[in-house]
């Protein structure tokens, strides 16, 4: 839920997932944020490439936080952050698992657009991200292809083009049932996919 505390300024305070991070001037880092309240957001943050920064590891890319944001007239700035849960840590050590986070990502990148509230996206996202972190290695692949196929569904890429799959579309559980699914159909899913894709243009 948004937060907006009465001040001379106003102090956003939600969570928010942090996609990409670049450095900017000499210590700040510029920031991709996917945030439930406020859609996907840039944002600066100042200092936070500081060894002494209290924001720097609450801040990196992969990382779950709750953040403080003001807006002023350069855009989103990042007054706090405490960080609640740290994907890439989870991650590195299984290389593939990294990886494949980070096209997920990538791809949501590439598809959000503006800012704009949407809940439902981040819980997906986030619970999505959650399910790859408990997924052996030999069922990545179709991870990977549940977690795109329910992004690109919310998001309107995907209409009723299978009956196969569209339980597997609508539901918003996260277990080896659904994956077991999606193995059966997973021609199905990836041609679904490829095509959305390609009708985003993108």
């Amino acid at each position: 839920m948004l937060y907006v505390i009465p001040m001379s300024y106003h102090i956003y305070q939600t969570e928010g997932l942090v996609l990409r991070g670049l450095p900017y001037r000499e210590a700040d880092r510029s920031l991709r944020i996917l945030t439930p309240d406020l859609g996907l957001i840039d944002a600066s943050a100042s200092g936070v490439r500081l060894e002494k920064s209290k924001l720097r590891y609450s801040l990196q890319e992969f990382s779950h936080s709750s953040i403080s944001l003001v807006r002023g007239k350069a855009g989103w700035r990042v007054t706090s952050a405490a960080l609640r849960h740290d994907f890439f840590s989870e991650f590195r050590p299984a290389c593939r698992k990294l990886k494949l986070a980070a096209r997920i990502l990538a791809l949501l990148l590439r598809l959000v657009n503006g800012e704009e509230a949407n809940p439902e996206l981040f819980a997906l996202v986030m619970d999505g991200l959650k399910f790859l972190s408990t997924v052996p290695e030999s069922s990545l692949a179709n991870a990977e292809c549940l977690i795109v196929l329910r992004m690109l569904r919310h998001l309107g890429y995907i209409g009723d083009s299978s009956e196969k799959l569209e339980g597997l579309l609508a539901s918003s559980v996260w277990t080896d049932t659904e994956l077991g699914v999606l193995a059966s159909h997973r021609r199905d899913a990836v041609a679904i996919i490829n095509a959305a894709l390609k009708e985003t243009q993108l």
